[in-house]
């Protein structure tokens, strides 16, 4: 009995923490940052962190292939993108499927619904949006009008978009590309699982979605 009491009691110590994650996680945000940049090569790199409980890193280049672990409380662990024996889908294959998929919601779902999605998507946008983007380095094209759009555009984002900041120099003597950008943002776990779930739980999109599971794939010739 008293051995029974304790594995109850340690059992409900275990569920209690995971509960306590699982809310941290809702609560708390998500901070991400993304490096991309080119020089000689291209490459990329990016963190998601909880600290100290979840940090999520990735990185690529060209000549190394991405690599991605996850830290939970301390312990890290490898994750590889490119396990052996997954199936592979030709490309044919791909457009085939996603031109069935766009072909039923098309036929099932309505303006109203299209409407509703493109506003959701919308909000999630506007939720992820970066707090801060910097972009700088050193640009040149053979053709020196390009250059010159280039010098233009990067004038008016400095006026137009100034929460941001975008340093590019043109190069006007040949091509020549050496370029960073960061952006640095939070991820409202909480708040996004909110959103997509109120438009799954309306009435009008459970009745939509109905209709797409009974509707048959068209037959493509």
């Amino acid at each position: 009995m008293t051995l029974l009491i304790m594995l109850l009691y340690i059992l409900g110590i275990l569920l209690a923490l995971l509960l306590a994650f699982i809310i941290f996680i809702l609560i708390i945000p998500l901070r991400y940052k993304a490096q991309a940049g080119y020089r000689d090569t291209p490459w990329f790199n990016f963190y998601i962190r909880c600290s100290p409980l979840i940090i999520l890193r990735g990185s690529w280049n060209e000549s190394i292939p991405l690599q991605v672990s996850i830290t939970i409380w301390g312990i890290t662990k490898n994750i590889d993108p490119h396990k052996p024996g997954k199936e592979v889908i030709t490309e044919k294959e791909k457009k085939k499927g996603k031109k069935n998929i766009l072909q039923t919601m098309l036929m099932v779902i309505d303006k109203d619904l299209r409407i509703r999605g493109i506003t959701l998507a919308k909000e999630l946008i506007h939720i992820l949006k970066p707090d801060t983007f910097n972009v700088k380095g050193k640009l040149g094209f053979d053709e020196p009008h390009l250059t010159g759009w280039l010098s233009a555009i990067t004038e008016s984002l400095k006026y137009c978009a100034t929460e941001y900041n975008v340093d590019l120099e043109p190069i006007w003597d040949g091509e020549y590309y050496e370029v960073e950008a960061i952006l640095e943002g939070r991820i409202r776990t909480g708040l996004i699982l909110i959103k997509i779930g109120w438009f799954f739980l309306t009435y009008k999109t459970r009745q939509h979605f109905k209709r797409w599971n009974k509707q048959e794939t068209i037959p493509t010739l």
